[in-house]
């Protein structure tokens, strides 16, 4: 049933297991079309981009030169996508302090510190 928010977020659930990332991406978009504010679909979401972001970071790390200046502006975006995920999150809610933190974390390493002071 493609109108099954569940039924994609399941598949979504069984690609992430077997590491198939973009497909993953692409069943909990589909479970957020079918329901918006999918809670766990946005918080999976924003768990795969903060971990592409780690990746990032841990390649950005062993670059020396004119090359770092790019990969640092490649990192902020990802992790910058990964905050957009986790503040729909916090949005519906908003008790999780674990979730606060990551937020907090994924704007600082956007370069939005501004953003992170703001959180509460």
């Amino acid at each position: 049933d493609p109108a099954n928010e569940s039924i994609w977020f399941v598949l979504g659930v069984t690609y992430e297991k077997n590491e198939k990332w973009t497909e993953a991406e692409n069943a909990y978009s589909k479970a957020l079309e079918v329901k918006s504010d999918y809670f766990d679909a946005l918080y999976n979401l924003g768990v795969i981009w903060y971990n592409k972001g780690v990746s990032k970071s841990k390649e950005c790390d062993g670059i020396r030169g004119d090359a770092y200046q790019p990969c640092l502006v490649e990192k902020r975006a990802i992790f910058a996508k990964a905050a957009e995920y986790f503040e729909r999150t916090r949005a519906i809610d908003a008790s999780d302090e674990n979730l606060k933190k990551v937020l907090i974390e994924c704007y600082r390493k956007s370069n939005q510190a501004d953003k992170a002071e703001g959180v509460k």
